[in-house]
């Protein structure tokens, strides 16, 4: 479990690197989607480590609030990016 968390949790940077160079916006858009998708893996998995006693509630609760909001930052990305593509 652990490792899947460090993969989950550790790809989201790179696929917003890959974004913030994205040659259009359908590509930017992708990334960015590849990376919320990872995030909430990681809330999966930080889920997961909890319910069998490797996290305590306090830790999954604050970690769990930092991925919650990247999860919203890349939404909202998300969003006004496809917002001024189509216009």
């Amino acid at each position: 479990m652990s490792k899947q968390l460090i993969r989950s949790c550790t790809n989201p940077g790179a696929m917003i690197r890959e974004g913030m160079n994205a040659e259009n916006a359908t590509d930017f858009i992708h990334e960015y989607s590849i990376a919320q998708k990872e995030i909430n893996e990681t809330r999966f998995w930080l889920e997961l480590l909890f319910k069998t006693n490797k996290l305590t509630e306090p830790e999954c609760k604050s970690l769990d609030k930092y991925a919650e909001e990247i999860s919203k930052l890349l939404r909202s990305s998300i969003l006004t990016k496809t917002k001024f593509t189509k216009n």
